[in-house]
């Protein structure tokens, strides 16, 4: 068998250079079938949108209003807690806020059951105060200190 042409050898950096390009083609072949399903994901929603907001037919804007702002007392935080409170009486007063269904801020509705549940709590010695403001739903509670 006679040998062939003889290939020219290639220098070690020229070979790590063709190895190199050679992962990065692989690497760019599987991402583009990727790429080509978001494309078509994002073109079908796109479409999707168009269609939908063709068949309902919408106010303008000044006859709508502003939309009312919500409040949901499950989505209540603790901004201020003395450093001896039991960590399970957090887990309990939110539990009991998470009952609560949420309600139209400035709309009229009684707090007074909220507040009761919340003083027939164990841990709470006095509701002071239990009122809507502008940034939703204020609560001060008197606890009681452990023994």
């Amino acid at each position: 068998m006679e040998p062939g042409p003889a290939r020219p050898e290639l220098a070690p950096r020229a070979d790590l250079a063709l190895r190199a390009r050679g992962r990065r083609d692989a690497a760019l072949a599987q991402l583009l079938p990727v790429l080509g399903l978001v494309v078509l994901a994002v073109g079908l929603a796109w479409s999707r949108h168009l269609r939908l907001g063709r068949a309902v037919p919408r106010e303008p804007r000044s006859v709508q209003g502003p939309s009312p702002l919500w409040v949901d007392p499950a989505g209540a935080r603790v901004t201020r807690a003395p450093a001896w409170i039991d960590p399970r009486w957090l887990e309990h007063l939110r539990d009991a806020l998470a009952q609560e269904t949420p309600f139209v801020l400035g709309a009229p509705v009684s707090l007074e059951p909220l507040a009761a549940r919340l003083g027939a709590l164990s841990f709470v010695a006095r509701v002071g105060r239990c009122e809507t403001t502008p940034a939703g739903l204020a609560l001060e509670l008197t606890l009681r200190e452990p023994v």
